[in-house]
């Protein structure tokens, strides 16, 4: 699609000459306006991707008010046309970040390399602005998601250990029989409790999933990276969004040959499946024979791999478009999207060296197309790992929980004392004590970042007193992770867990430790 140029000049003849010259060399013209009123109202309905803009406008507004205007308002890019520029004039045309100038009479040439520039200079612009605001929001979100993560630990902790309860005594709603020594009153008010529990785990799950998606701005797990073909994570995410595209459009998939990409087949089926929902979203229910969702794969010219997602639903205003991959920015009304997913989709495009864009049109759909650099050829396949199978414990083993958020430490108490017997400490210099003591560990769970001693330091001190116990210490970690953190955890040999994590997870890392004998 061509680019959208804005003329904005009072005088007719050099505007119809600029417009053939503009529609000559390959543009389109978005509209031609004769003032900076009618600059401003062509603009906010067609989202220009240039202005040419005369400075010396008839009528209240100049054009220097003018694109300032255009500027703040819609984000449009200028270039100024001029037969004289006085000191004064050129200082205010400055305020406003031109993007170029043209002097009076100017020649075809001297049009097309000002306007390539422009465009070219404000595009760059445009990708560092939305690079600089998803590092940002990454840099945030680690500093909250360690404020977030903590608290949200116990609370699913907790809450999962009182349905655990309850469902032990057949008090929730799957139960097949309620007890017996109960009354039912209170067995009612019971299976309520839980169901009102269950609510807020999914309320807990829903804050847990939006951090996780703010911290993917920051960090994308390169580790994670290999050859992908990319039939196999759109096969998965066309059946993840199966019913829900089912309901409201024909979907039409048409796989052309692309060369394998580096990816991890995880993070593109996240992509995938956004775009997938997105294109769901923009089409009304009630009319799936008139509406279709296409998916279609291929090769550009250079060899990369494309992948086209495009509806026939309402389409996307021109005064949104500039801004669907900011962060939190949605159409939708409350309730209907936190406004990451486009944000999301372009971190991870981003981060493997390839280009996502959106193309739409009022009452007419929208076409997301995700551009991929072709793999180098000597990096092997990755091949999805078997999840892990949860396994009862070998033995009632001993663990030593140290966190300096006492909830935490209770809530991660409580998952394991069925099974194991749990020690807590919020202040690893008595943790250290205690082994200093000769008392010994199965497992030690011991958080990262604490105030009065931080997780590599009790590590390093104990490492030196009784390496032993320090080989079953595995750290648990809530975000604000540094680059000297990082670099610690991937020297260790057992791997950490991320706040929230479930209780099966924290079984499953102590089962596994209480099958290896304690060295004495």
């Amino acid at each position: 699609m061509s680019a959208q140029i804005l003329i904005v000049e009072d005088d007719p003849t050099l505007a119809d000459g600029l417009s053939a010259a503009l529609e000559f060399l390959g543009y389109g013209v978005a509209g031609v306006a004769p003032s900076g009123a009618e600059a401003i109202t062509v603009a906010g309905r067609t989202a220009p991707d240039l202005a040419l803009m005369d400075v010396h406008l008839e009528g209240p507004m100049d054009g220097i008010e003018t694109a300032g205007i255009l500027r703040e308002r819609f984000r449009v890019p200028v270039v100024y046309l001029t037969s004289h520029f006085d000191d004064a004039t050129l200082a205010r045309a400055r305020l406003t970040v031109p993007y170029g100038y043209l002097a009076k009479p100017f020649d075809e040439r001297e049009l097309h390399s000002t306007v390539e520039i422009a465009l070219y200079k404000h595009a760059l612009d445009a990708r560092l602005a939305v690079a600089g605001r998803l590092a940002a929001l990454g840099t945030l979100a680690a500093g909250l998601g360690h404020e977030i993560n903590n608290p949200l630990t116990y609370v699913l902790g907790n809450v999962d250990f009182a349905l655990d309860v309850l469902r032990r005594h057949g008090l929730t709603d799957d139960a097949a029989e309620p007890p017996r020594d109960v009354s039912p009153a209170l067995v009612r008010d019971l299976r309520e409790v839980a169901a009102v529990l269950a609510e807020a785990q999914q309320g807990a799950l829903r804050v847990r999933d939006t951090v996780r998606s703010v911290k993917d701005f920051a960090r994308i797990d390169e580790s994670a990276a290999a050859r992908v073909a990319l039939r196999e994570p759109l096969d998965e995410a066309l059946r993840m969004t199966g019913v829900e595209l089912r309901d409201r459009a024909r979907v039409r998939v048409e796989y052309g040959p692309t060369p394998l990409v580096m990816g991890d087949p995880a993070r593109l089926q996240q992509v995938f499946v956004n775009l997938l929902l997105n294109a769901s979203q923009a089409i009304a229910d009630g009319a799936p024979a008139r509406n279709e969702v296409s998916v279609r794969t291929g090769a550009d010219a250079r060899g990369n791999a494309v992948v086209e997602v495009r509806d026939t639903g309402h389409g996307i205003a021109p005064a949104d478009l500039p801004h669907i991959f900011d962060p939190f920015y949605t159409t939708r009304p409350v309730g209907g999207g936190a406004g990451l997913g486009l944000a999301t989709c372009h971190g991870v495009v981003s981060a493997l060296g390839g280009e996502i864009t959106v193309e739409s049109e009022l009452g007419r759909g929208t076409v997301a197309r995700v551009t991929l650099p072709p793999a180098p050829a000597s990096v092997p396949s990755l091949r999805p790992r078997a999840p892990a199978l949860a396994v009862e414990p070998a033995r009632r083993g001993r663990v030593l929980v140290i966190d300096d958020e006492d909830a935490v430490a209770r809530a991660i108490e409580r998952m394991l004392r069925a099974s194991h017997d749990v020690a807590v400490e919020t202040d690893p210099r008595d943790a250290l004590a205690r082994i200093g003591a000769g008392e010994r560990f199965d497992l030690v769970l011991c958080d990262l970042m604490m105030p009065a001693m931080s997780g590599i330091e009790f590590f390093e001190a104990l490492e030196a007193t009784c390496p032993a116990v320090a080989a079953r210490v595995v750290f648990i970690t809530g975000g604000a992770v540094s680059q000297r953190a990082n670099d610690f955890l991937a020297r260790q040999v057992r791997p950490h867990l991320a706040k929230p994590f479930s209780a099966e997870s924290v079984r499953r890392v102590a089962a596994d430790a209480v099958r290896e004998p304690i060295a004495r």
